[in-house]
């Protein structure tokens, strides 16, 4: 990827994921809120699919970071290893984007991470 200093990095995971048992989604969560503690990540969500034109796809993970060398030190990152052994047994299909943003684009927090942070802490 060619590295530009007025954008940053979208990461974006598209999964196909069997259903979950029990309290699979409270495990996740409290994994995506320590990948938010990693150097370099801005965002980071894990959500249900809403749309029927997904083609299956009914989950997705999306982290942005300031640049390509923060998805470096992401990709072994213990939180990032903790979350795909995680959801391996889940997974059936998945399709993973990585592109760049402008770095002036305004990103609002989701409402949950509120809740979750509250939880956690």
């Amino acid at each position: 990827m060619k590295e530009s200093s007025n954008q940053s990095l979208e990461h974006i995971v598209f999964f196909m994921l069997k259903p979950f048992e029990n309290n699979e989604i409270e495990t996740i969560q409290r994994i995506i809120y320590e990948m938010k503690l990693i150097k370099g990540v801005v965002y980071c969500y894990f959500e249900k699919n809403l749309s029927e034109r997904s083609k299956g796809y009914n989950y997705f993970l999306r982290i942005g970071f300031e640049n390509e060398n923060d998805l470096l030190t992401y990709q072994p990152h213990n939180s990032h290893i903790k979350l795909k052994k995680f959801l391996n047994n889940y997974v059936l299909d998945l399709l993973i984007l990585d592109f760049y943003i402008p770095k002036n684009f305004k990103h609002n927090p989701a409402p949950q991470d509120q809740q979750i942070n509250k939880m956690i802490l």
